[in-house]
């Protein structure tokens, strides 16, 4: 799966691991959208860890973390299958 955001940054799922653009392969531990209104009460990243985790989806934001790496991205604005 490829999802890309409005800032342009893609993200490549496959099965279990991820990338951002063309880094490092990462371990996936969490994948999901959150709410635009979850998003915007939130003051640490707890909130976040918290709110309901909705499923991926045109519109909303990506969180995507991984051991070393943390992700919320900009809104999703297309969501492909990989070649």
């Amino acid at each position: 799966m490829i999802i890309t955001t409005e800032s342009g940054s893609t993200y490549t799922i496959l099965g279990d691991y991820w990338k951002k653009n063309d880094g490092l392969l990462n371990k996936t531990w969490r994948k999901h959208c959150i709410s635009d209104e979850d998003i915007a009460t939130a003051t640490s990243w707890i909130d976040l860890y918290g709110a309901e985790q909705l499923p991926l989806q045109v519109g909303l934001r990506m969180l995507i973390t991984a051991k070393d790496e943390v992700w919320l991205s900009t809104p999703i604005v297309s969501i492909g299958e990989t070649e």
